[in-house]
């Protein structure tokens, strides 16, 4: 009866000491995925935008290239486009030679 309790005993200490191991585990790759890196850009970095596509007032949503990772399907709306302009205006702080068309 004590080696039962014995082993018993140690395999639920495993049991713990893995399911703590694991939830660590887990919270750490929640968290490293949750969190998107920061987009390093340079000094002289220019803002390109690409006036071969067409740019709607609103972003089509498409479903199909979501699935797929068709980036090229994922054109954004006017709006979008100048919220970012306007972002990176704000966030680096210069507007001359910010854009850089592209016909």
């Amino acid at each position: 009866m004590r080696s039962f309790f014995k082993t018993f005993f140690a395999s639920f200490l495993a049991l713990i000491i893995f399911a703590i191991v694991g939830f660590f585990v887990l919270v750490f790759i929640i968290s490293s995925a949750a969190t998107p890196e920061k987009a390093k850009i340079g000094s002289n970095a220019v803002l390109v935008l690409d006036l071969t596509k067409e740019y709607k007032e609103r972003k089509d949503e498409n479903l199909v290239g979501t699935f797929t990772n068709n980036s090229d399907m994922d054109i954004p709306g006017l709006y979008d486009v100048i919220r970012m302009i306007a972002y990176s205006i704000q966030e680096y702080g210069q507007a001359s030679g910010l854009c850089n068309l592209v016909w």
